[in-house]
C-alpha cells in the first residue's frame, strides 16, 4: 500500500491526489514537490485530518502537506549513510510507523502531535540479508494492539505495542524456515482473535 486518502507520489517526488468519485479514466490533480532529488525519497502518503504525511523511503524526513498548501518537515534522528533508510509506512488510527532497511530504529509519528517516538534497534529480528547483500523484510500488519512484523528467513514475528513500544517475539508453527511473506489482519474487527500468515517458502 503506497496511499491513504488517495495521495500518491510519483518517481520524481511530486504528490498528486485523486478527487472521488472516481472518473473513467483516472484523473489525478498536482499538489507539491516533496524535493528536488531525481531519486524517489518518498513513496507513502497517509491523509489524516487537514495534513498529508508523505514517508521517506531514501529520506530522514517526513514531510508534511498542510491545509494552508504550505509544506514543513518532521526531522529524524541521523543514523546512517546509506542510501535505502526505510521499507514501508503504516497507519494506525493516529500512528504513522515507518519500518527501517538500513534506518536503526523503528519510527512512530503521532499525527495529531508530531512527536516521533523510536524503538529499540531491533532488525535483527525481521531483516533478512541474502549473499548478494540485498536485503528483505517480512509482512508487516497491525493486531489488537501491535504492530506485527515478520521475518522471510524463520518463523519469528516481532510484536511491537503501539502505545508504549514494548516488544515480545512470538514464534508462529513448526516450521522455522518457512518465513513469512504477508501477514493479513482485518484492522477494523476489533472482535479479531486471529491473522492469516502466508509462508514466504513452504506451506
Amino acid at each position: 500500500e503506497k496511499t491513504r486518502g488517495g495521495y500518491i507520489v510519483t518517481p520524481g517526488n511530486q504528490v498528486y491526489k485523486c478527487d472521488y468519485p472516481f472518473t473513467n479514466p483516472i484523473k489525478f490533480r498536482y499538489i507539491t514537490t516533496v524535493s528536488e532529488y531525481s531519486t524517489q525519497m518518498y513513496t507513502y502518503c497517509a491523509a489524516y485530518k487537514d495534513k498529508v504525511f508523505i514517508a521517506p523511503d531514501y529520506a530522514e524526513k517526513i514531510k508534511v502537506y498542510n491545509s494552508d498548501g504550505k509544506l514543513s518537515e518532521i526531522k529524524l534522528k541521523h543514523c546512517t549513510n546509506q542510501a535505502y533508510k526505510f521499507f514501508s509506512a503504516h497507519v494506525y488510527k493516529e500512528h504513522l510507523f515507518l519500518i527501517p532497511d538500513e534506518y536503526s530504529y523503528i519510527v512512530r509519528l503521532d499525527m495529531d502531535t508530531q512527536k516521533v517516538t523510536y524503538t529499540e534497534d531491533l532488525r535483527d529480528i525481521f531483516i533478512t540479508e541474502d549473499q548478494n547483500y540485498d536485503r528483505y523484510c517480512g509482512g508487516v500488519a497491525f493486531f489488537g494492539n501491535e504492530l506485527l512484523i515478520g521475518s522471510q528467513a524463520n518463523n519469528k514475528l516481532l510484536a511491537i505495542d503501539i502505545d508504549t513500544l514494548g516488544h515480545r517475539i512470538i514464534k508462529v508453527g513448526k516450521d522455522a524456515d518457512a518465513g513469512c511473506y504477508k501477514i493479513i489482519s482485518d484492522v477494523n474487527n476489533n472482535d479479531a482473535d486471529s491473522v492469516f500468515i502466508l509462508p514466504y517458502k513452504g506451506n
